[in-house]
């Protein structure tokens, strides 16, 4: 999600009524946040393991004559 629907979530939420549906777009709102951070360090540690199974960056996989 961009910075901006993340804003229109917040105003959708600060403009409800209804307790009840505060309540529930706080939550969606906070399991995005939580799927985005989860999501972000899939990514970084997909780089790692791409860098670490790279044959220039592994130095213990020289070739012997």
């Amino acid at each position: 999600m961009t910075r901006d629907d993340k804003d229109d979530l917040r105003d959708m939420r600060n403009t409800c009524e209804n307790p009840d549906d505060k309540k529930l777009l706080r939550k969606v709102i906070d399991h995005i946040a939580a799927l985005e951070a989860r999501l972000f360090a899939v990514r970084v540690h997909a780089k790692s393991i791409i860098v670490e199974c790279s044959p220039k960056s592994n130095p213990t996989n020289h070739e012997e004559d």
